[in-house]
């Protein structure tokens, strides 16, 4: 996982360093990251993460590109016979700007992933952002008449403090009662969201923004239900190994439930895993009604699938202490509330080198 960051001054002033360096350090939640800047006067972009990889400039053959992403390419071996490239030794990032360089704005439509990222041509004085077709990746943005920023975390533009910024009342109020806001809104006015399966386009201090793809449920399918659940079971097959990469540490969160526990079966028939599992504290077991202990469901699927790398964690955190942790850390507040939990998890995966996480949520 990686966090991007940029900024466009339309008057063409040239950055406050001090500033841009801020919105990069909100990122180091963890010591072992990257920190990687590109700058060209009154534009910049940077990006951190834990890999050795890089800012990709002068990438292109015909073009001068600045390129930050937080991406990874699920279709990569079917681009790369496409775009003719040695599908072993290209990365996720080359992919998406081969694509770009092929197909430009059109390059979203042969993109499968998960991905947020932006593509400045230096040239063109043209900046290009997209966001994947399920929203997996975040992409916010901030636009008024002297600059456009840009970023996967709400935090690092809300640390540029040239900006001004207001509580979005309506988001606060829907967050609280659980409703499910517009796609575009975050907790302040200022800073909006681009939506899943929507692209952005800064040209001459204007922004553009498009839909590329859109999920059209059919009534009816002309098939047999034996047909339905062959091509259902390729599909869901095909779509965990594409997430599964050489030399990685896999681990999947494992409820007990009916998608975790097929995405986890799947995966374990492929390659060694590890699992991660939310389960009550013994003190609570029997006592809070509706949940249930779900560790012999979980256990049963470990047996089946001689899976012996099990975690079993236990949360003690109260929810308003946990939504106040949020709320500090990442500074807005968050609709899907069962995430809010995910956090200790993630730190065991973390712990245990675990380099893709599977889950059975959406």
């Amino acid at each position: 996982m990686r966090s991007i960051f940029g900024r466009i001054n339309f008057t063409q002033n040239p950055f406050n360093s001090t500033i841009f360096t801020k919105s990069l350090e909100s990122f180091f939640i963890i010591p072992e990251v990257k920190k990687e800047l590109a700058i060209e006067s009154h534009i910049g972009f940077g990006q951190v993460h834990c890999s050795s990889l890089t800012i990709k400039t002068n990438h292109a053959k015909d073009k001068n590109l600045i390129f930050v992403s937080d991406s990874i390419i699920y279709n990569k071996e079917k681009l790369a016979e496409i775009l003719q490239l040695n599908q072993r030794e290209i990365t996720d990032d080359e992919i998406i700007l081969k694509s770009y360089e092929k197909w430009n704005e059109k390059c979203v439509e042969y993109l499968i992933g998960d991905f947020s990222f932006a593509i400045w041509n230096l040239e063109a004085k043209e900046l290009f952002c997209a966001r994947d077709h399920l929203g997996v990746k975040p992409f916010h943005y901030y636009k008024d008449e002297n600059c456009f920023v840009f970023s996967t975390d709400i935090a690092s533009i809300l640390e540029q403090d040239d900006l001004n910024f207001s509580l979005d009342d309506q988001q606060v109020a829907d967050t609280i009662s659980i409703i499910k806001s517009e796609k575009f809104r975050t907790t302040y006015n200022e800073i909006k969201k681009l939506p899943p399966a929507h692209t952005l386009i800064i040209k001459n201090n204007k922004i553009e923004i498009k839909q590329y793809w859109e999920l059209k449920p059919k009534k009816s399918l002309q098939k047999k239900d034996a047909e339905i659940i062959s091509e259902f079971k390729r599909i869901l097959i095909e779509s965990v190994r594409c997430r599964i990469r050489e030399n990685q540490v896999i681990g999947s969160e494992l409820s007990g439930g009916v998608d975790s526990s097929t995405v986890t079966a799947i995966a374990s028939s492929m390659i060694p895993i590890k699992t991660f599992s939310h389960v009550l504290p013994d003190r609570l077991i029997g006592k809070i009604h509706p949940f249930k202990d779900e560790r012999g469901f979980i256990n049963l699927l470990g047996d089946y699938c001689k899976i012996t790398d099990r975690h079993f964690i236990k949360s003690e955190e109260s929810l308003v202490k946990v939504i106040q942790n949020h709320i500090e850390e990442s500074k807005n507040l968050i609709q899907q509330n069962f995430g809010l939990f995910s956090d200790q998890l993630y730190q065991t995966a973390m712990q245990e080198g675990t380099n893709i996480l599977l889950s059975g949520f959406g």
